[in-house]
């Protein structure tokens, strides 16, 4: 009678035990859980480092007037206009090896940005870039693809230190132009192709008359009558004709000589001293 009225007890508290055991082994399997991210770091990590250098400004400019009279007031006022002018560079690194920067500026095409990998170590990729900054590979002999400034692309460089081979490879979008040189044995020929709208004024002037001689130019200007050097102008005296390297800044005043003597000017002038033929006048003369 004693045993049997014991047994249901000691089933009761196995069958406690084993509840508990189950609650707290669940209780510990919903604790642990998977972390949120791989790696989580602050800037007051020894693992992070940040530098920013520059200045950013921003403004906004606005005005207005007010008027009042007999018949009431007015107001005018200007819409706002912002303004802003930036120079400012950044630089963030992880673990040394990653990292990221960027330079703001009002130029744009001072506007760079890059990220990037750096073996500090003894890594088979030494170098990985992504950007529009630094996108170059080394020089090869006969293939050299140079930097093109402001040019987006990746590029990747490794070396394995074992066997000393490496390996560099380039992705990069170059916006371009092509450039032709035409050479004739040892001479480079130009091409200069001239807009028959945008002609050109006061540079080719035809003299009163053919075949002269002891030819002499003068430019009028502030007082001051100078005669143009050999070199500054190209002359064909069978024909009569001139061709100036640049627009007189004043009058333009001829004199030379017709079968040895000096051919009437129809409007001689003092400015110059002996018969003169004048050929042009700017539109501004001091």
């Amino acid at each position: 009678m004693i045993l049997k009225r014991v047994a249901p007890g000691i089933l009761l508290l196995s069958l406690l035990a084993s509840g508990a055991a189950r609650e707290a082994h669940a209780q510990a399997q919903l604790a642990v859980e998977p972390p949120s991210s791989l790696y989580a770091a602050s800037l007051v990590d020894d693992d992070v480092e940040l530098l920013v250098q520059g200045f950013w400004e921003a403004g906004i400019l606005s005005s207005g007037s007010m008027s009042f009279g007999p018949g009431g007031g007015a107001v005018n006022a200007v819409p706002f206009l912002f303004m802003q002018r930036p120079d400012l560079y950044l630089l963030l690194r992880f673990r040394e090896s990653w990292w990221f920067e960027a330079s703001v500026a009002e130029e744009a095409e001072r506007f760079v940005f890059a990220l990037g990998f750096s073996a500090a170590g003894d890594e088979w990729v030494r170098d990985a870039r992504l950007g529009n900054s630094g996108i170059a590979m080394p020089r090869y002999p006969y293939l050299a693809f140079g930097e093109a400034p402001g040019a987006f692309g990746a590029s990747l460089s490794a070396l394995d230190l074992d066997s000393g081979s490496s390996f560099d490879a380039m992705l990069r979008w170059d916006g371009l132009r092509w450039v032709t040189d035409r050479w004739f044995g040892l001479s480079e020929t130009r091409e200069t192709e001239l807009d028959a709208a945008s002609f050109l004024r006061a540079r080719r002037f035809s003299l009163p008359h053919p075949n002269v001689e002891a030819l002499e130019l003068y430019d009028y200007s502030s007082g001051i009558a100078r005669r143009l050097a050999a070199d500054e102008y190209h002359a064909e005296l069978a024909r009569g004709l001139v061709e100036l390297k640049a627009e007189p800044r004043g009058i333009l005043y001829a004199r030379y000589l017709v079968a040895g003597a000096e051919p009437g000017a129809p409007a001689p002038t003092d400015t110059v001293a002996g018969s003169a033929f004048k050929l042009y006048e700017a539109s501004t003369v001091n």
